[in-house]
């Protein structure tokens, strides 16, 4: 960024030269050749400093030296010349703060600036009452407030840089899951391989299982294999686990609602790890303090939030949580760190009813994160006060070091930028008619603003070095940066344009000398605007490329967050169901059951379409696969047979619809009595994707809510014992066929 705006400085240095050798060229008397050959050498240098030819400095000291040869070859104090000269000095003042670093730039500025008075003295003693108490206000001005651009200029793209670097570690992350999931991959082609395959033929009697030997030898090498690569991988500990409270703290724990299976595909790792932390602690406060043998542990999930609840009915207390004891820092302070709400509510003789709610990241109630785009709004905006409040400080200050106890009609210019200034902050929280008024008055002041600074050097008539050129823009940067009205801007630069040729025509016509100054004077303000343009492109251009950065960095977070919990929820499935069905198969190993046995087919059979299911979970079902890991979890809890069929690369829309679609299966699993089978299939087409849902025994009094959107279709049909469901919506993309 610093280097963009240092290339369109250096190269509005060469336009300077063109227009220094233009003043030259009218303002009459012998013209130096010497002074058009600088003029030449100091813009090629420019511009090889702008393309890095050769290194900023150089250009920058070539173009400070070139100011003593121009100083010196100046002879009338109000020729188009000089005045050109002086604002080159003046507009150049910006440069060192873009082109040097931290104290150089201060250093040089601070140097420089004196020795050029000191120069001007030297050449010029008769100017000692303009020239160089101007440039050394005017100098002054210019660098603090280019160092004030450049820091927040610094800060933005330090920000930007910060979101394109969270956007590397986000998509490394998702990289790195991705390696892990083709690991998985390859553990559930060997679960396929092995267990489900020899439950499966076990559960059909056919083939080598004939053979009760060949049997248990298969299932025994298969258990062999499969706790082999399964203790190669990390273990991690059950979350709620109530048994392991009941046996510990001495006191029974009864779990309620939604089951911890599912709790796994809902949480984050952190959040998860918190709330098992803070819930054993619960449970042990009350084991100690109470005075009950019974504890109380429900959990619910919704499609906003998830909530767990303790309660001991005990002795209670009153409600004074001293800090640094349990409940304090591993309840309170653990939950908070996790994002977690918690809150304890007690009263003496009234129990514990501790609540922990933790909310999913799009429904969480948290203050609008700072964008790239924002903070870019905020940026331009603060540099058009800066440079306001500049302009208008550093005139005033010209004004009266210049015409002391003289009211010259630069004020009333000045007083215009002031109260336009203020309009323009008071504006922000006006309705739309009043800030149209707002930039009516900006427009009309930007012309005004010209010619009052005009009128300030008596037309020409006495000396025009005071003349304060550039007080015109900042009406034109207020419309264009703070009000962020383009056509107003456009509007007042075409009225300054105007009052730039009237006024030229006005002095040409009377024949007066100050007729090329005015062109000459034209030329700062369009320099300074150009040159905010080019900053504000490039804030701008930042702003696109964080706001690109940020939204890459918050996809890949999120599809990181959808496949861990697919991930995470799918292992806790499979080894929940498979450390059963190693135990059916190591009781068949070992001879104690019979594999021709009815019962033992059954459970073979059970355990088989349960572990191919939640083995063929499709990955790529960021937004519906938890959901489906829920619904798994959710039909072995009740004891209800869950058959899911999933269509290659079908998901839903959004978080929203994979919400109202699992809502739709989980009340499917709700409504369905146990011991009974559902089925839930997902097909994919070109234009629609279709979820069917078939139950035995399904109560349809329980499903009259279908979910519903732009677009979406569904129908509810009994047949015989049978319900069935059908919702259709609009799909993403085609899937194949």
């Amino acid at each position: 960024m610093i280097q963009s705006i240092r290339q369109a400085l250096l190269i509005g240095g060469v336009a300077w030269q063109v227009v220094v050798a233009g003043a030259l060229l009218v303002s009459g008397g012998r013209i130096p050749r010497s002074v058009l050959l600088i003029c030449l050498l100091v813009a090629v240098l420019a511009l090889a400093g702008s393309f890095d030819v050769l290194p900023g400095w150089v250009a920058l000291l070539a173009v400070y030296s070139s100011l003593y040869a121009y100083y010196y070859v100046a002879v009338e104090l109000n020729s188009p010349f000089l005045f050109a000269v002086l604002w080159l000095q003046n507009l150049w003042w910006v440069l060192p703060a873009f082109v040097l670093r931290g104290w150089a730039s201060i250093a040089t500025s601070a140097v420089l600036l004196p020795a050029l008075c000191l120069a001007e003295l030297w050449m010029h003693p008769g100017w000692a009452a303009d020239v160089p108490r101007s440039a050394t206000v005017t100098g002054v001005g210019m660098t603090i407030a280019s160092l004030i651009a450049r820091r927040s200029l610094v800060r933005y793209a330090t920000f930007v840089e910060k979101s394109a670097a969270d956007a590397v570690r986000a998509r490394h992350r998702l990289a790195a899951l991705r390696k892990a999931a083709l690991e998985s991959a390859e553990d559930r082609r060997i679960l396929h391989d092995t267990v489900i395959n020899t439950l499966g033929s076990v559960a059909a009697g056919r083939g080598a299982v004939s053979a009760r030997d060949l049997v248990r030898e298969r299932c025994r090498s298969d258990v062999a294999r499969v706790e082999s690569r399964w203790a190669q991988r990390p273990t991690h500990a059950p979350v709620l686990n109530v048994d392991k409270w009941s046996v510990r703290y001495g006191v029974q724990v009864h779990y309620s609602g939604t089951p911890p299976e599912v709790l796994v595909t809902v949480l984050p790792e952190a959040a998860l790890q918190a709330l098992d932390g803070a819930v054993g602690e619960l449970v042990q406060n009350a084991a100690k303090h109470s005075g009950m043998t019974d504890v109380g542990v429900d959990a619910h999930v919704d499609e906003k939030q998830v909530t767990v609840t303790v309660h001991d009915g005990g002795v209670g207390f009153d409600g004074n949580i001293e800090p640094g004891r349990g409940l304090a820092t591993s309840v309170l302070a653990r939950a908070r760190d996790a994002g977690i709400d918690a809150s304890i509510m007690t009263a003496p003789g009234q129990g514990v009813d501790a609540r922990l709610r933790w909310q999913r990241p799009e429904h969480a109630e948290l203050d609008p994160p700072e964008t790239a785009t924002s903070l870019a709004d905020a940026v331009e905006e603060r540099l058009g006060w800066v440079w306001t409040a500049a302009v208008t400080a550093v005139g005033v200050l010209i004004e009266s070091a210049n015409h002391p106890g003289r009211l010259t009609l630069a004020y009333p210019a000045l007083a215009l930028v002031a109260v336009g200034a203020g309009l323009a902050w008071s504006a922000r929280l006006w309705p739309g008619w009043a800030r149209a008024l707002v930039v009516v008055y900006l427009v009309l002041a930007a012309p005004a603003c010209f010619v009052l600074a005009f009128g300030g050097v008596d037309f020409g008539q006495s000396s025009v070095i005071p003349w304060q050129a550039i007080a015109v823009t900042p009406t034109l940067i207020l419309l264009r940066s703070n009000l962020h009205s383009r056509a107003g801007f456009w509007w007042a630069a075409a009225a300054v344009t105007t009052a730039v040729v009237v006024t030229t025509v006005v002095l040409q016509y009377h024949a007066q000398p100050a007729a090329p100054v005015v062109v000459v004077g034209a030329m700062p303000p369009l320099f300074v605007v150009t040159f905010w343009y080019v900053v504000i492109g490039v804030v701008r251009s930042l702003a696109d490329r964080g706001q690109e950065a940020a939204r890459a960095a918050t996809q890949a977070r999120a599809e990181s967050e959808a496949e861990m919990a697919i991930a995470r929820g799918r292992r806790e499935l499979i080894d929940g169901g498979l450390a059963k069905a190693l135990e059916l198969l190591r009781s068949i190993a070992d001879g104690s059951r019979d594999p021709h046995a009815s019962r033992v087919q059954q459970e073979c059979s059970a355990h088989e379409s349960y572990l191919r299911h939640t083995t063929l979970l499709d990955a790529r079902m960021l937004w519906l696969g938890p959901w489906v890991i829920r619904a798994f979890a959710e039909a072995r809890a009740r004891g209800i047979q869950l058959v899911f069929r999933g269509g290659e690369g079908v998901d839903a829309e959004s978080a929203d619809s994979a919400a109202a679609l699992g809502a739709l299966v989980l009340g499917a699993i709700a409504a369905t009595p146990p011991g009974k089978s559902l089925s839930v299939s997902l097909y994919g087409g070109p234009k629609t994707d279709q979820l069917i849902i078939v139950g035995d025994g399904v109560r349809e009094a329980d499903l009259s809510h279908l979910p519903t959107g732009d677009g979406w279709s569904h129908g509810m049909q009994r047949l015989s014992e049978q319900i069935l469901i059908e919702v259709a919506w609009p799909c993403v993309d085609a899937h194949p066929q």
